[in-house]
């Protein structure tokens, strides 16, 4: 009888060890976030800025990452191996308050998805010491840099692009462009507004691998019409910028004449 109750029990326990050994090694395998730094609960205005961890390479090809404000908390993103970086507006940011950051569609280069998941933030407000090292890093970062760079501006509507396939390093090229029209004509655009509604993407030719596509853009107030052409498989960029009135102020295709240059 004992021998027989011995047996059910090595049966069941064995059961129980493979079900929960398996389980282990399934989780293991799905594309997953692990880890967030900081945690979600320790998110510090000092220094805004998230990595989100996941267990397999990331591919930077056609993921969105959106919030639920009126104004982007969103100012840029990369993706660096296995972690998405989040760099967030610190002046839309109110201590205390709920936020909801979405990613969607992000692939790992095996090709596996994650759709739609939700990370909440509340914002906090503590001193230096208290921060971890990748925002005390991040922190510094932003206190030794001039305050009028790419990476610390805003660009609503820019997640557009990049849900047409557009990358990580492509976007980060199309906004140093923009940036550098607002250094040629001496201005600061603190926020580059893309108008999504405008986006029209020119029919692909897979055969020379070039992207072209037409969009509004609002800077400083004023509305822009601009053209880009990319190759799908390198960051550089193209740009045309024309105003309202068609003039084209900025053409990295066929570079403007400078009226002060003398041959």
């Amino acid at each position: 009888m004992n021998q027989q109750l011995l047996k059910r029990l090595a049966i069941i326990g064995g059961v129980i060890f493979i079900s929960i050994t398996g389980y282990w090694l399934y989780t293991l395998t799905q594309f997953r976030i692990v880890s967030t730094d900081p945690d979600l609960n320790k998110f510090n205005t000092v220094a805004p800025y998230m990595s989100v961890n996941f267990n397999k390479k990331l591919s930077d090809v056609n993921f969105n990452i959106s919030d639920d404000t009126v104004v982007s908390l969103i100012v840029d993103t990369e993706i660096q191996d296995k972690s998405l970086i989040v760099f967030l507006n610190e002046d839309a940011l109110e201590i205390g308050a709920s936020y909801t950051l979405t990613i969607d569609s992000i692939r790992s280069e095996d090709g596996d998805t994650i759709e739609n998941k939700d990370l909440f933030i509340t914002p906090t407000n503590s001193d230096f010491n208290r921060l971890t090292e990748a925002q005390k890093q991040y922190s510094l970062r932003i206190q030794d840099a001039p305050i009028y760079k790419p990476e610390y501006l805003s660009y609503p509507g820019f997640s557009a692009l990049t849900e047409r396939g557009m990358t990580s390093g492509q976007l980060r090229s199309l906004k140093q462009l923009f940036y550098n029209y607002s250094l040629g004509i001496e201005e600061e655009f603190y926020v580059m507004q893309l108008l999504p509604d405008t986006l029209e993407y020119a029919p692909f030719n897979s055969g020379d691998d070039i992207k072209k596509a037409d969009f509004s853009i609002v800077l400083g107030g004023e509305t822009y019409d601009a053209h880009i052409e990319y190759v799908t498989v390198y960051d550089a960029m193209n740009l045309v910028l024309r105003d309202q009135s068609g003039n084209t102020v900025f053409d990295t295709i066929n570079p403007l004449e400078d009226p002060d240059h003398e041959e």
